[in-house]
């Protein structure tokens, strides 16, 4: 762990200013982002007030779909730089980058979530129960995989229709 970053007295310790030199502008003054720090701190575990919500604390926008996405599942990413369904039986499906944030066509933006808290009515988890990707390409499971060839756990429940996602390329054989 490195050394403690002081502040000075005048400081807002509740608040960061991020300086962020792009090509929009002229390149060499930094746009000033001010950022709560409130908001990498997540919801606390605290429920979601609705159903299809999240906070997220982590998401990639960059890439495309390579196919039609529902809402909620499961995604990788190919070696064309698209989005697809990931699934535990798949040779070159994994690991499971994340979670679709919204459905999506083929060819447009994806949201995915990386990490975050996400509520979903439909679900019907074990609290405490692990999340893992399914043999269903673009499922979830409470189940891990016997005949996959991989299990990768994305997180857990803690609640019923909720789970507390961490996807992670860390995946291991079926033994």
């Amino acid at each position: 762990m490195g050394a403690p970053i002081l502040l000075p007295a005048t400081a807002d310790p509740n608040k960061v200013t991020i300086n962020v030199h792009d090509n929009t502008a002229d390149g060499v003054t930094p746009d000033n982002h001010v950022i709560t720090l409130a908001s990498f701190r997540g919801d606390g575990g605290a429920p979601l007030a609705a159903n299809n919500t999240a906070s997220v604390q982590e998401v990639l926008t960059q890439w495309n779909a390579g196919a039609n996405l529902t809402q909620w599942q499961a995604v990788y990413l190919s070696a064309a730089g698209t989005w697809l369904l990931a699934d535990a039986n798949g040779s070159g499906t994994v690991p499971a980058r994340g979670l679709v944030n919204a459905a999506v066509s083929n060819g447009a933006k994806a949201t995915v979530i990386v990490k975050g808290h996400i509520r979903n009515d439909s679900w019907n988890w074990t609290v405490g129960g692990n999340i893992y990707l399914s043999e269903t390409a673009g499922g979830l499971t409470q189940a891990a995989p016997t005949t996959a060839s991989n299990v990768q756990a994305l997180g857990w429940a803690d609640s019923a229709d909720s789970i507390i996602l961490n996807a992670t390329a860390t995946f291991r054989p079926v033994t």
